[in-house]
């Protein structure tokens, strides 16, 4: 057993108390999330508007739908790797200033080719935002919560949806509405940039990058927030990140690292969840609004609305993950979610051209959209070293881009030609391989520490 004097700052970490602190930088990191979901769904509630106005075909609503992950796909790396050579937040900062402005931009869009361009920009922004976001708040979290906060951090993607739900409404009663959907997008992203400058870096990425002084202040700092009281001296602890760095190797960081020794079982088990969910959730989500007025009759306005309400009640869905986290585990809680979203979404197209029925089934589908977002955004920085954490969750997050880009184009050529059923059962079989996948080659977490995480991975 260690002196308590030789303690290490994330040992430290991971011993504080929830405190208020902890809530605001979850409610800080949540709301990046926010954006991601916003931009993702108000193209689809704007756009049987844009079809209306614009003329464009189902392929061309199909492409406007996978544009964004275009430019995550590339975001996702890029940013993922910057991360992790010049911080999180630095990271951060940068990508949501590219969202605002670029989502901002969309409102001025003339046609398909501009609102296609601006879209793949609005994506490179968000690509980065996101995994970046969650490694930062994973680093942050002790290890017996992190299960839960990385599930409720994804609650705020449905919050996201609803919000761009309710700003539908402006779609029917509004002059060109469909603008101010954009628009609003841009408000609250640069209050956050200003909310998001009082928050430090994270401790693991300083220590990985020898600026051990400054990690220390700043577990020294919370440590004073959340007990009140210092643990270790500052030069005992200096001296021992110091010797620990020391006695460590540092390289620079290449995708080629993920797929070396016992990483490269979890970047594989990882990416693939990230693709499986973006291409099986987006492949519907994005045509909701559209498949809901043809396949169920549902008007636009009744439509929005119910997307709205079961966005909103959907959040049970990444609550309920984050316990069934701790609880049962990460794996179980993946395999549930998965399956269950599959059945639902069956369930949905058979049963619910009655509107209370469909209602409620869209409700129950939400929650389990939640469910799944929430393990799998639970699960993926915890597969990967400090290191490499950034660049793991960006390469994992990009192959999801390239799903979320599949999606809603696949889906325009299927549905045209052999109906949504046929969407239906590659969703289904896509989920099923996922999770026998998983089952097979991935890594329990449950109440591990990231560093513990860290040593089977090097071992396996």
């Amino acid at each position: 057993m260690k002196d308590n004097q030789t303690r290490s700052l994330p040992a430290r970490l991971d011993d504080l108390p929830l405190n208020r602190w902890h809530g605001t930088l979850m409610t800080v990191c949540c709301l990046g999330l926010v954006f991601d979901a916003y931009n993702a769904t108000i193209l689809s509630v704007v756009m049987p508007k844009l079809v209306e106005e614009w003329h464009i075909t189902p392929v061309e609503v199909g492409l406007l739908g996978s544009a964004s992950f275009v430019g995550m796909l590339f975001g996702a790396i890029f940013f993922g790797i910057l991360a992790d050579r010049i911080g999180r937040w630095t990271v951060f900062q940068v990508t949501l200033l590219i969202y605002a402005v670029l989502t901002g931009a969309c409102a001025l869009s003339t046609g398909f080719t501009s609102m296609f361009i601006l879209r793949v920009l609005v994506g490179f922004g968000l690509g980065g935002l996101v995994p970046v976001d969650s490694a930062y708040l994973a680093e942050y979290i002790p290890s017996r919560n992190r299960g839960q906060f990385l599930s409720w951090f994804n609650a705020f993607f449905q919050i996201g949806n609803a919000l761009a739900y309710v700003a539908g409404f402006l779609v029917v009663v509004a002059p060109q509405g469909w603008k101010w959907g954009f628009i609003l997008g841009v408000i609250p992203a640069f209050l956050l940039i200003y909310i998001r400058r009082n928050l430090p870096e994270s401790v693991r990425y300083l220590v990985q990058k020898g600026q051990v002084p400054e990690a220390v202040r700043i577990v020294e700092g919370l440590e004073q927030r959340c007990i009140g009281k210092i643990t270790v001296p500052y030069e005992k602890a200096v001296e021992t990140e110091q010797s620990a760095r020391a006695s460590s190797s540092e390289s620079k960081v290449r995708i080629i690292d993920l797929f070396k020794g016992g990483l490269a079982k979890s970047t594989i088990v990882i990416s693939v969840l990230w693709f499986v969910a973006n291409y099986s959730v987006y492949a519907i989500v994005v045509w909701f609004p559209i498949l809901l007025m043809k396949q169920l009759g549902y008007g636009f306005a009744i439509g929005v609305s119910f997307l709205a309400i079961a966005s909103v009640i959907g959040t049970i869905g990444q609550f309920s993950a984050g316990f069934a986290c701790n609880y049962f585990g990460r794996r179980p809680t993946i395999a549930y979610s998965f399956l269950l979203f599959g059945v639902f979404g069956y369930l949905l197209f058979w049963l619910g051209k009655d509107p209370s029925v469909g209602s409620f089934l869209l409700i129950i589908l939400m929650v389990f959209v939640g469910s799944t977002w929430g393990a799998v955004y639970a699960y993926s920085p915890e597969n990967f070293p400090t290191r490499v954490r950034g660049t793991g969750v960006g390469f994992a997050g990009a192959v999801g881009r390239l799903g979320g880009i599949l999606g809603p184009a696949v889906v325009g050529f299927i549905y045209a030609k052999a109906g949504v059923m046929w969407v239906l059962h590659i969703n289904m079989a896509l989920l099923v391989i996922a999770v026998v996948l998983m089952l097979i080659l991935g890594t329990e977490t449950k109440g591990k520490t990231l560093e513990e995480i860290s040593e089977i991975e090097l071992r396996a």
